[in-house]
């Protein structure tokens, strides 16, 4: 009683915020840092242990309608990460837009930017399989299937199957 009453709180917390939740989302804590870049579609069901971080106040995550995401996933976005209608993500995948300089100097710097972001978009009705992850920067074709644990580090076009590592149509 009382864990469906914090889910209940944490809820009317989130639309206080401005985000919509519409079905099923499993668990409290899946949402993290700049709560109003979250912009989705209806019918969208989130698996238990799915963590969605927003991290930048300028960013925005957008999930098109009757999306799936399955458990365990993570979504890192510091920019712009688009995932289109009708996506199935398998259980334990990434998808980031984001990366740390690789200059030692840099990156332990506090006062320059040790990141850089690149838009990810992933269009309609695509597969990601298990443990897939998906790098900054990448397009992933409407239609297409990614194989369980590939690395998606290239645009990959549409009505496709991609598989390894890196990911090859």
């Amino acid at each position: 009683m009382i864990e469906r009453l914090k889910r209940y709180l944490y809820r009317i917390n989130l639309k206080l915020r401005g985000v919509t939740l519409q079905h099923n989302i499993r668990g409290r804590n899946f949402l993290y840092g700049n709560l109003k870049g979250l912009k989705n579609g209806a019918f969208i069901m989130f698996e238990n242990g799915v963590k969605l971080n927003i991290s930048d106040s300028n960013a925005i995550l957008t999930i098109g309608e009757y999306s799936y995401i399955n458990s365990y996933s993570i979504i890192d976005c510091h920019y712009r990460i688009t995932i289109g209608k009708r996506a199935q993500i398998g259980p334990h995948c990434y998808i980031g837009d984001f990366d740390h300089d690789l200059n030692v100097d840099v990156r332990q710097s506090a006062h320059r930017p040790n990141k850089s972001v690149a838009e990810v978009i992933i269009e309609e009705n695509v597969w990601l399989g298990a443990g897939v992850i998906v790098l900054k920067g990448v397009i992933i074709g409407k239609n297409s299937i990614i194989a369980a644990g590939s690395v998606v580090i290239s645009d990959i076009p549409a009505n496709v199957l991609a598989a390894g590592s890196p990911a090859r149509v």
